[in-house]
């Protein structure tokens, strides 16, 4: 995944099967920095356990059936890939985020040993209807010329790598077998994804019934404000905010930062929020 905490979710599910299923302890392991994963998923990371030798550690990772990564740890140069030799998939989960200087090393990757493509097959899970990802290059600084990149859908270094496999291989429109659509969505409440369901996905999704989906809003008393009364009783509303400071980062708006933590404080304040 493109995040550490997408991959510690990843693994928090993966726990949770081992004891429902009974799966052996080795079947997965962990890759990238000890220091940016969850502390009680450190135990699963190779450099954190101990191995007398190198054979001790091939033994160990042949009984490994999935290993699971942030991104950045994944690059074919490091020795523990060539233990491995081959992958038979890869699920690349938030790719709607990630650029090809992320993918290409290890979507190009071979093995070294036998000059073989190290992945066997690649599954893409992402949303590009979704925050694009994060690019600070201009428009124009971003543009690609060269007929012949173009030609092969390279138009833009801003484009993820999701993004142009998609387009290439039809959107949502292609045939099933190269592109779905995961249609239910177990995120908000349906109030607040009616909105999203229409502009953005055609009206094509369907809703979860997790509890935060289906309960009822806060109660609103006579003692609230009415910034706190338009916060607990409202399901979809829109805060006007206008930052005000001269931060230079684009990343950085201190007016929207303040209003976050205005709105959190007020739903913890009525245990609105979990």
């Amino acid at each position: 995944a493109y995040t550490y905490r997408a991959t510690d979710e990843i693994c928090k599910m993966l726990e949770r099967r081992l004891k429902v299923d009974g799966y052996s302890h080795d079947v997965y392991l962990r890759l990238g920095n000890p220091l940016k994963c969850d502390p009680s998923l450190r135990g699963r990371m190779a450099d954190r356990m101990d191995f007398e030798n190198r054979a001790v550690l091939g033994a160990y990772l042949s009984k490994v059936r999935i290993v699971v990564a942030p991104v950045s740890a994944v690059t074919p140069d490091k020795p523990v890939f060539s233990l491995f030799g081959h992958f038979d998939l890869a699920i690349v989960d938030e790719a709607s985020q990630l650029l090809d200087t992320h993918l290409l090393p290890v979507f190009c990757a071979t093995n070294l040993d036998d000059g073989l493509p190290l992945v066997g097959k690649f599954i893409f899970i992402g949303d590009d209807r979704q925050l694009p990802a994060v690019v600070q290059q201009s428009e124009k600084t971003s543009r690609i010329d060269d007929e012949m990149l173009r030609e092969y859908g390279i138009t833009d270094c801003r484009q993820s790598f999701f993004q142009r496999l998609h387009g290439i291989a039809g959107g949502r429109t292609s045939e099933p077998r190269l592109c779905g659509l995961l249609d239910r969505q177990f995120r908000m409440h349906p109030a607040i994804a009616e909105f999203c369901n229409h502009f953005f996905y055609d009206d094509k999704l369907s809703n979860g019934d997790k509890p935060h989906q289906v309960n009822d809003l806060p109660a609103v008393t006579p003692d609230c404000s009415e910034f706190e009364r338009y916060t607990l009783g409202t399901r979809l509303g829109f805060y006007p905010v206008v930052n005000k400071s001269d931060e230079s980062d684009v990343k950085v708006n201190g007016a929207e930062a303040d209003m976050c933590s205005r709105v959190i404080s007020v739903l913890m304040s009525r245990n609105a929020c979990p």
